[in-house]
């Protein structure tokens, strides 16, 4: 369960959440009282090496790059990202799907060899 890409996802866009919400309070303790943000079941360096991997796929496709982070990053039903991005639900469903794909293809590529 911890190894699929869409567990890590989810849990990166927890993280992502989480940083956000202390970034945008000066008080922190304030903020954390009656957060509704689940504490991420990753590490902060897993959570980096996908905020870089995303930030690559944003580069190559930002379309894609969009849709992956309105479904994990701010948990928008497909209904909405389709709405947002001017596309078919369809099309929304096989965006999202396929960035994932590309993720993990991204954090499961070898390092190439000198």
């Amino acid at each position: 369960m911890h190894d699929t890409t869409e567990y890590l996802l989810e849990q990166w866009g927890h993280w992502v959440r989480q940083h956000s919400l202390k970034l945008e309070s000066k008080n922190v303790l304030g903020n954390l009282h009656g957060s509704t943000v689940p504490t991420p079941l990753i590490t902060d360096d897993e959570a980096l090496h996908i905020d870089k991997t995303v930030a690559k796929l944003k580069r190559r496709d930002p379309e894609m790059g969009t849709a992956l982070c309105m479904y994990y990053i701010n948990r928008q039903p497909y209904r909405r990202i389709a709405q947002a991005l001017g596309r078919s639900l369809p099309v929304t469903h096989r965006l999202v799907a396929t960035a994932v794909a590309w993720v993990d293809g991204a954090l499961n590529a070898k390092p190439k060899e000198a």
